[in-house]
């Protein structure tokens, strides 16, 4: 009795220590999985952040990183602002916050000079080619940008530069009359017939206008403007604000308008 006794527990301690064993192998296995599923991803984030960007020396021995994907993805969205005859202003005001943003202006503005085209006689400059090929595609986002009409005007530029200024150059003086044109409609924009909400948001919207092609008109100047268009019947409420002696916000005034109109 005394022996199988023995036996019994001694069968019971092994079945138990073989149990512990399982389950350190187990554990073991898992810890060894979960690191090299570590290693794993952070050898694929490596991978992937390199095939983002190379580097390539351009102009004068500097070295500049082309984002290839997430910088040229941008260029290809949309622009919603496309430069016809008569919105020169603002299509720059777009343009130049792109280009800055993408580290663009050594190639419109012409810092970054065009690398020799030959290393030597029959041995292309790999430089150059990077340089051209780069320079090429803010060409092409140029034209992107363009309505048809006006891509005639760049016609036989091969430089991003050379477009550019071609642009600046047609339409340099066209830009001075549209600022002139819009504080002209800006001071000349009468409520008439108008809702009181409709003629306060053409004003608003001709100093929008000039806001966008960085010509911004002073607060002041804006209520001044938004008073003078009104007609006689609102000669008290005008009066009324003229007299007040601190200071009233264009917003106020747009309160104080529509209240009174109701």
């Amino acid at each position: 009795m005394h022996v199988y006794t023995q036996m019994t527990y001694r069968e019971k301690y092994n079945l138990q220590k073989r149990r512990i064993f399982l389950f350190l192998s187990w554990y073991q296995s898992i810890l060894l999985k979960e690191k090299l599923l570590s290693l794993f991803d952070s050898a694929m984030t490596s991978a992937s952040s390199n095939s983002y960007s190379i580097s390539s020396p351009l102009g004068s021995g500097q070295t500049t990183t082309m984002a290839l994907t997430s910088s040229y993805q941008q260029l290809n969205h949309a622009l919603p602002v496309k430069l016809d005859r008569t919105n020169y202003i603002l299509w720059k005001s777009q343009i130049d916050n792109i280009v800055f943003a993408n580290g663009f202006e050594d190639f419109i503005y012409g810092t970054s000079v065009c690398p020799e085209k030959e290393l030597s006689a029959s041995v292309i400059n790999p430089t150059f080619i990077a340089w051209r090929r780069q320079d090429r595609t803010i060409l092409s986002w140029i034209y992107s940008s363009l309505t048809p009409a006006i891509m005639a005007q760049i016609i036989g530029h091969t430089t991003s530069q050379s477009a550019w200024n071609e642009l600046e150059k047609t339409f340099s003086s066209s830009s001075r009359a549209r600022i002139m044109q819009l504080r002209l409609e800006l001071q000349s924009i009468k409520k008439g017939s108008l809702p009181m909400i409709d003629y306060i948001m053409k004003v608003k919207g001709a100093a929008d206008s000039l806001v966008a092609i960085e010509e911004p008109v002073a607060e002041q100047d804006q209520v001044m403007n938004l008073l003078g268009g009104l007609g006689s019947d609102y000669n008290a409420v005008v009066t009324a604000i003229k007299i007040r002696d601190d200071k009233i916000s264009v917003e106020a005034i747009h309160s104080m308008l529509l209240a009174f109109e109701n």
